[in-house]
């Protein structure tokens, strides 16, 4: 940890046990589906979790298909192995 200031150091330290919490709902919910993956192959998964932007006409997913990115989607209802996403324009 290379922070000095006391708010850097709380700040710090609320992203880490955010990060913490974040894992252990994740596991408690992929425990409940009846799979348990380590944090390294959750982790792995989301870091993969890529897209790009085609000209702000649609969103190309840039990851592959996994066990963990299935059970996922499994438990939080996504469309996360969709290739693309349309992107939707909101009128004012």
């Amino acid at each position: 940890m290379y922070v000095y200031k006391e708010e850097h150091i709380r700040g710090h330290l609320t992203i880490c046990y955010e990060a913490l919490l974040v894992f252990q709902i994740l596991s408690k919910e992929l425990d409940e589906l009846g799979v348990h993956y380590s944090i390294k192959a959750i982790i792995e998964t989301l870091k993969n979790m890529n897209i790009i932007n085609h000209k702000d006409k649609y969103y190309e997913t840039l990851y592959t298909d996994s066990k963990v990115l299935r059970s996922l989607e499994e438990i939080f209802n996504l469309k996360l192995d969709k290739e693309h996403y349309r992107i939707k324009r909101f009128q004012k």
